[in-house]
């Protein structure tokens, strides 16, 4: 049986914890819409989320994300995740970050930043802001997606199954704006879903 989120409690102490990548292969469920009102701390951002998230058509709002960092790279309700599955679950956020300095490479997605070997089914999140400024000192890339910021896998886990990871029904409301300065050779991708994907495991006919 999943671990219940029911409230923001849950959703901090579950979900943003240290101990984040601890949950390899479990599972979690929203059994009621959560009202987060507030930041989202970065610092949450830190390890990777190893689990999976079963939203049951409940809404996750009032998420904000907002607290840009050179010593971070990765931002989202999750900042990184690996072999995990997020499925029937709703978002209503506003991002507003403005990220300096010099990173390799600074990656930004509504529900995850970076994601290596994930699932997304039938995710939906709404934005009522989603800004992100970029000023570096040059050979920085910057990716940016509504669902994911960069989605990548490694390899199937299932014998001959090369589509093992999809992404299906997932849609994105709201305007996604990119602003970068760029001294040299500053890049970017952005997109609606995914900000950019790479990986000989991926089905494009899975994004709606």
């Amino acid at each position: 049986n999943p671990w219940l989120i029911s409230n923001k409690d849950d959703l901090l102490n579950y979900l943003g914890s240290d101990n984040a990548n601890a949950y390899s292969g479990m599972y979690f469920a929203l059994d009621s819409d959560i009202d987060f009102a507030g930041e989202w701390d970065t610092k949450y951002q830190e390890k990777p989320f190893v689990g999976n998230l079963l939203g049951n058509g409940h809404t996750i709002k009032g998420l904000k994300l907002s607290k840009g960092s050179t010593s971070k790279f990765y931002y989202g309700l999750f900042g990184q995740t690996n072999n995990s599955s997020f499925s029937n679950l709703n978002l209503e956020m506003s991002i507003d970050l403005s990220l300096t300095g010099k990173a390799k490479d600074y990656v930004v997605g509504g529900l995850v930043g970076l994601a290596l070997n994930t699932t997304f089914r039938n995710v939906s999140v709404s934005y009522s802001q989603f800004d992100v400024e970029l000023s570096t000192n040059g050979g920085s890339s910057a990716y940016v997606g509504g669902v994911a910021g960069y989605w990548t896998t490694e390899k199937s886990p299932v014998q001959n199954s090369i589509y093992y990871y999809d992404i299906s029904a997932c849609e994105v409301k709201g305007d996604i704006r990119v602003d970068a300065r760029e001294s040299d050779d500053t890049s970017v991708m952005s997109g609606g879903i995914l900000g950019a994907q790479y990986g000989s495991y991926f089905d494009p006919t899975g994004i709606q």
